[in-house]
């Protein structure tokens, strides 16, 4: 009986995750601040490998290589957001980031959507989605990335997003289907909160 109850609990926690649009995954310690946070450097992202997409560095002025016109040197915004093809939540809001990618692209902001899955599982998945896709999609490198970012944010669920500007500091994070909102923070076209 104190199994069946526990099943039921489990079920009902799940149900409401996915009701509320977002998959939780393993719990990471919420006791201290966070290590990352609104206002901070953001990580570099460490990336395996591109599905789709032109390679990103978040930090480009520490690559060795410089000289580049003013026009190239407008550095772009980043979207970092962290998915997976098994999650619904992550799917449903596919649409949504592709049209943000459309519309936001001659302010020079980029999305990559950031797996841990098998390369295997991803290729099929983006290919099938066609131009209901197109922003960069890529495998992250051992966890690493997804432990700079959700780990370091103390954050539990996905599809989560990380917005940073053009300096490469965080401005905002948060459910990848709210993600306009730090976008315009970045293109300080909206206010951060106090």
């Amino acid at each position: 009986m104190q199994y069946f109850r526990y099943v039921l609990g489990a079920l009902a926690v799940a149900a409401l995750a996915l009701a509320a649009g977002q998959i939780v995954l393993d719990s990471v310690g919420a006791e201290d601040e966070p290590d990352l946070q609104v206002g901070d450097k953001a990580p570099e992202v460490a990336i395996a490998e591109y599905i789709q997409g032109d390679p990103v560095r978040i930090h480009p002025e520490e690559d060795e290589e410089q000289g580049e016109t003013d026009e190239e040197a407008k550095r772009p915004i980043h979207v970092v957001e962290f998915w997976a093809t098994w999650c619904p939540p992550c799917r449903a809001a596919i649409p949504h980031l592709n049209a943000l990618h459309e519309q936001y692209k001659d302010d020079k902001v980029i999305v990559v959507a950031v797996t841990n899955e098998d390369p295997d599982d991803v290729k099929p998945f983006v290919e099938d989605r066609g131009d209901e896709m197109t922003y960069t999609v890529a495998i992250d490198d051992e966890t690493k990335t997804g432990r700079a970012y959700m780990e370091a944010a103390r954050v539990r669920g996905i599809p989560w997003a990380f917005v940073v500007d053009r300096e490469g500091v965080l401005v905002w994070h948060g459910h990848a289907m709210q993600v306009e909102t730090g976008i315009k923070i970045a293109l300080g076209e909206e206010e951060e909160d106090a």
